[in-house]
């Protein structure tokens, strides 16, 4: 978050470090220059609104993403026109024995 989001915060806020809804905190009091976060795993720290970089106020949602299966592939309905060097292209590629 920002400077200014920072010092937006009121005592009670929820946060979370890097958007992780694990690792999240609550603002247990804010100062000119600082919050002091509980976090949830029994820590504590006082960071200065400068330093707030990684702490973000909303979680970042974590779309798991799913495999697909391949698109298959398409024939073309159109009919195939051959022209004069297409025609001699394919007949350079047969072998005769």
């Amino acid at each position: 978050m920002t400077v200014d989001e920072s010092k937006a915060l009121n005592k009670g806020a929820q946060v979370y470090w890097r958007g992780d809804a694990t690792d999240s905190g609550i603002i247990t009091e804010t100062s000119w220059d600082a919050v002091t976060i509980a976090w949830n795993n029994g820590q504590s720290a006082r960071v200065y609104h400068g330093d707030m970089r990684e702490i973000h106020k909303h979680r970042q949602s974590r779309t798991p993403v799913t495999p697909t299966e391949p698109t298959p592939l398409r024939r073309s309905t159109k009919p195939r026109h051959t022209t004069k060097s297409s025609k001699i292209r394919d007949a350079s590629c047969v072998q005769y024995s």
